[in-house]
């Protein structure tokens, strides 16, 4: 790849990648929608093969945001607003599906954009406080890190005891 004047030539950019995420996305989509096209039903499996990429190019777009914005507080809060809003959308869906004899499976991917950039400022938190022997804050983010498996031990013992 050529460089010049901030410009990349030969490779490419974000947009171009959300745009191919966007597009894997929804044909991953498509079945789900469209149960009744059997022409779709019998491709199901190959739209989610297409469709695979998606989660891989959104993570890593959003890894690159978190390392080069300026408010990292912000990005997080968006993520986990986000994530909150999509919970929440997901059971009244649900709720209102079961009146309705149906019910999706919304496998939410906004909790693994949330941790893996909350993960990424936490350890590049941690290494700084070891470069800088700053104890206080090497043990607050380690305390951070510690919590924030909490409620991923917790469901899972709920859901493997249930």
């Amino acid at each position: 790849m050529v460089e010049i004047k901030n410009k990349v030539f030969g490779g490419l950019n974000a947009n171009q990648l959300k745009i191919i995420a966007l597009i894997a996305m929804t044909i991953d989509h498509l079945p789900v929608y469209l149960t009744s096209s059997s022409i779709i039903m019998a491709a199901d499996s190959q739209f989610r093969i297409i469709g695979r990429i998606a989660a891989p190019l959104f993570l890593y777009l959003i890894v690159s945001s978190a390392h080069h914005t300026s408010n990292k507080g912000r990005l997080l809060l968006r993520l986990y607003l986000a994530n909150l809003i999509m919970g929440i959308s997901s059971i009244i869906v649900n709720l209102i599906g079961i009146s309705m004899h149906f019910q999706l499976d919304f496998s939410d991917i906004f909790p693994t954009f949330f941790y893996a950039v909350l993960y990424c400022y936490v350890i590049e938190g941690i290494l700084t406080a070891i470069k800088t022997k700053n104890k206080l804050r090497f043990v607050k983010l380690s305390l951070v890190l510690l919590l924030s498996y909490l409620p991923i031990v917790i469901s899972n013992g709920i859901i493997n005891h249930s």
